[in-house]
């Protein structure tokens, strides 16, 4: 990161197959994410997920994330 010491450390796509959740799939998965970001100096981590997935926001906040600002984005011309 720029503004401050350290690296972010960034998930960009977690996804754990219908059926299979509940499991604690994706609490493992997150909880050895969590160690590789702490090895590697990560003082900041993010996981982005859409505004419809209401249930993965519930999720991300049991592991102790919150809203931190807004990401906006646009999609580009065809060359």
């Amino acid at each position: 990161m720029f503004h401050t010491a350290g690296f972010l450390g960034r998930i960009t796509s977690l996804v754990v197959d219908t059926g299979c959740r509940g499991q604690g799939i994706g609490t493992a998965l997150m909880g050895s994410a969590n160690e590789w970001f702490m090895a590697n100096g990560c003082v900041k981590v993010e996981v982005t997920s859409g505004d419809q997935r209401e249930s993965a926001h519930q999720f991300y906040e049991s592991l102790g994330f919150s809203g931190d600002g807004q990401r906006f984005s646009k999609r580009m011309p065809l060359a």
